[in-house]
């Protein structure tokens, strides 16, 4: 399944749309869906939803648009009163093997889990950036450990995808296997290319198989969504949050809409 916010398409009906009502609405979407897994799980999850985000960039010496998203998005949720847990990457120059993970509360209803990637590979959220070691490093993550069992993981892009999926097949699956993995792709990076027919040829192959493993993908953009249906990912339905606008505004408490 597919969400395709085609609405935030600049060239179209609100060219001066801002990137927090971007969020603001790509976080709604998000929200409608998550209610009614919440709504099917609530004897054994609780009334609050929780949501695990997956995002190679974060708030760790962030630079770029991706890390900026995420952190939109996970405060967004967490104020709508859902408990977000991110797992990022956090870059650094000492020995990997030597840090633990641990969690650390933001603030109220929002935590993180920062893993040690090497510095190195920073600053890129392409094939040669920390992916792999991110994707490793999940193997030191027991959630249940920490108490934490979502109800649904928001992978951002195929990195966070794919280590969304190494996560559950670790410690993780008695507890994970059954949680539903959103792609939140904030970006088709097989529609912008590579440097060559060969990283362009990985980008398509890594966004293909987050979309076939994923129970839900959500585009920014009509072009953006397009693109991945053309990956033949198998998107079987989509929904245009547009087209439900006033719906969905209706779905939220008065404050939330006053702050979009």
């Amino acid at each position: 399944m597919l969400i395709n916010c085609d609405y935030v398409d600049r060239s179209r009906k609100w060219p001066n749309i801002s990137i927090k009502v971007l969020l603001a609405v790509l976080t709604i979407g998000v929200l409608l869906w998550l209610e009614n897994q919440a709504a099917q799980h609530s004897a054994t999850q609780g009334p609050a939803p929780s949501v695990l985000i997956v995002s190679l960039e974060f708030r760790h010496n962030t630079f770029s648009g991706n890390g900026i998203y995420a952190i939109s998005q996970a405060e967004g949720l967490a104020a709508q009163g859902i408990h977000v847990l991110v797992v990022c990457a956090r870059p650094v120059v000492e020995d990997i093997a030597e840090i633990s993970p641990f969690i650390d509360v933001i603030k109220e209803g929002l935590s993180e889990i920062a893993l040690p990637v090497p510095m190195s590979k920073w600053g890129s959220l392409g094939m040669e950036s920390a992916w792999e070691d991110f994707a490793d490093a999940m193997s030191s993550v027991n959630l249940p450990q920490f108490g934490f069992v979502p109800d649904a993981i928001l992978g951002v892009d195929w990195h966070g995808v794919g280590a969304s999926v190494a996560l559950v097949n670790t410690h993780n699956e008695a507890a994970l296997g059954g949680v539903p993995i959103i792609y939140m792709s904030y970006r088709v990076f097989s529609r912008s290319g590579g440097s060559s027919a060969a990283e362009t040829d990985f980008y398509a192959t890594m966004e293909r198989r987050g979309a076939q493993r994923a129970a839900l993908t959500v585009a920014l953009s009509q072009s953006d969504a397009a693109a991945m249906q053309s990956l033949g990912a198998g998107v079987t339905s989509v929904l245009c949050v547009r087209e439900h606008w006033a719906s969905v505004l209706e779905c939220l408490p008065p404050h939330s809409v006053q702050n979009l």
